[in-house]
């Protein structure tokens, strides 16, 4: 009997596999008939990495793997369909998917919020505090956008600048003065995370803290502020992985062993460990609003342009439509975090990567820096001049933006017109004008799912002159294609930090190539005879999409100049 309902058991999971398949043959079938002609990889989609196996992963993981694919080929698979428009639809994900380098197009979709909404279940697994601007659409999204928008006034800004100034110099008296004249980073990105953590630390939240790390945690706490903080970024993929039953209160995590987790190996460890965090991050943040509404005005003393302290401001009025409840302050406050901290390192570690590949480039930066200097300290006032500081920052996120693909969905079938896609040769040649004028109508069916592809509409030689060369000086130039650039994406929904990132790069940037000279480590980058240059940079800063574009390691010293 038992072997019988064994062998049945087996059979029933053979049913539910067989009929899963077929379930996304059908949908894959009706897919393609949705989509027409439309130029894009069809079937397995090995050219997108798609394997057999494939079929048994969740739709979020074959839809991982396309994005990294068409990362790595830039715009070389635009260059291959003849278009700007591509339309990827295979078996393991048959919903159409449609990558966009068409910067006219793009243009559209972010100034028609209404049509093109985000999706917003995309981002479900960012409310865990609560609602947050990331997550929200209409009426709501307006609601967060309209009160959060003031907390990143001129006067926050300055806020940036200076614990920007002040955690640089920490890091380099506390510990790269230490090592002497040459600071060796096996992982350039490790610093870059920790500095942009202190600094959003004391510009987001209003907590102000040295280099060193704290030694012990506040009464009533079982980690320090900082420590939740490094334990949340550092694990919140897993924490979207895994199933929400898994992520209990801690007591829960301790007396029950379900599935195995509980407490033991690595995962049992890291469970315990990140949901204490989430718990322990939250008890400060409800510590910190009591606080602060308990000082209210007579605290003259406390600083109060962090972002933190002016959300919390805005739940003083009785207003609904100017009100945010706590949960969505908190909701709020992640999102700012988890978009601030990581982006802002990793372009950090991407820009002085570069500069160590392009030498000269960053000769004429310390030139630059020196001339607007001179023999005095950075001041605020300096930004404006910095110029080619910032030309270095747009130019590093452009060739590695952030995100590279921005979801979006559309409520209603559409046609637009798109440009035939050409390669950087083509471009220049006088007997292709025909071919480069060339357009055509394209269908997208409605709820399709749409990427504002930036790895192709940074890299589309239509706009982009050299489109793979480093080149700052394009960004200094008045007529640089800004309809073509989109690391903060555009319209409605363009990103709130803007500003924060820019300011803090320009310091991060201008305060250590001023001191340093910086160069790629020889023993653990060894040069490759003939190598091309862009080979040489992807070599040393390769990236794969997560939940922001992140370098996998970038070995670098920093010889004082």
């Amino acid at each position: 009997m038992a072997l019988l309902s064994m062998h049945s058991a087996a059979f029933l999971l053979f049913l539910l596999a067989v009929a899963s398949v077929v379930n996304l043959i059908v949908k894959y079938r009706c897919g393609v008939r949705l989509v027409r002609d439309s130029p894009g990889y069809r079937g397995l989609g090995r050219e997108l990495g798609g394997k057999i196996s494939h079929f048994f992963f969740p739709l979020q993981v074959n839809a991982g793997v396309q994005m990294l694919s068409m990362w790595h080929q830039k715009h070389e698979s635009y260059t291959r369909f003849g278009w700007e428009v591509i339309c990827n639809i295979t078996w393991q994900n048959p919903i159409p998917h449609f990558y966009i380098a068409d910067a006219n197009i793009i243009s559209q979709i972010c100034l028609s919020r209404t049509s093109f909404p985000k999706p917003t279940e995309m981002y479900r697994s960012l409310d865990i505090y609560g609602p947050n601007i990331v997550s929200a659409e209409g009426s709501t999204w307006a609601r967060h956008r309209k009160i959060s928008s003031p907390a990143f006034s001129e006067t926050m800004i300055q806020l940036v600048w200076e614990q920007t100034y002040r955690v640089v110099y920490d890091m380099i008296d506390s510990d790269w003065s230490l090592q002497g004249d040459k600071v060796i980073l096996p992982r350039t990105e490790v610093p870059m995370k920790e500095l942009t953590l202190l600094i959003l630390m004391g510009a987001a939240f209003g907590r102000i803290e040295d280099w060193s790390p704290e030694a012990t945690h506040p009464q009533g706490h079982t980690m320090s502020f900082r420590n939740s903080l490094q334990i949340i970024l550092k694990y919140f993929i897993i924490y979207r992985i895994l199933p929400k039953w898994i992520w209990g209160p801690a007591q829960t995590q301790m007396t029950t062993q379900v599935g195995g987790v509980g407490g033991r190996g690595w995962l049992g460890k890291v469970v315990q460990e990140t949901g204490t965090a989430y718990e322990e991050l939250e008890r400060y943040l409800r510590e910190m609003v009591h606080e602060r509404q308990l000082a209210g005005d007579v605290d003259a003393k406390r600083d109060k342009r962090d972002v933190f302290t002016s959300l919390i401001a805005a739940t003083s009025t009785e207003d609904e439509s100017a009100h945010l409840t706590m949960d969505e302050i908190f909701g709020d406050m992640f999102v700012f975090l988890l978009a601030g901290h990581e982006t802002t390192a990793h372009t950090l570690t991407f820009a002085l990567g570069l500069l160590a590949l392009e030498l000269d480039e960053q000769e004429r930066l310390y030139q630059h820096i020196q001339t607007v200097l001179g023999d005095r300290e950075l001041l605020f006032d300096d930004y404006k001049n910095l110029d080619r500081v910032m030309a270095v920052f747009q130019e590093t996120m452009r060739l590695f933006p952030p995100v590279v693909g921005i979801p979006k969905t559309n409520v209603e079938d559409v046609h637009v017109m798109t440009n035939s896609a050409l390669s950087e040769e083509d471009m220049t040649d006088p007997a292709l004008e025909e071919k480069r004028q060339k357009q055509r109508s394209l269908f997208i069916p409605k709820g399709s799912t749409i990427f504002l592809f930036l790895g192709g509409l940074h890299y589309n030689p239509r706009y982009w002159k050299d489109p793979y060369t480093f080149s700052p000086d394009r960004f200094l130039k008045p007529d640089w294609p800004r309809d073509a650039y989109y690391p903060f994406s555009a319209g409605p929904r363009s990103c709130l930090g803007r500003k924060f990132a820019e300011i803090e790069a320009v310091v991060v940037i201008t305060l250590i190539i001023r001191r340093y000279k910086v160069s790629v480590d020889a023993n653990k980058f060894v040069d490759i005879p003939g190598e091309s240059k862009r080979d040489r940079r992807y070599r040393l800063l390769p990236s794969t999409p997560k939940v922001s574009l992140t370098p996998e390691g970038v070995p670098l010293v920093l010889t004082k100049r």
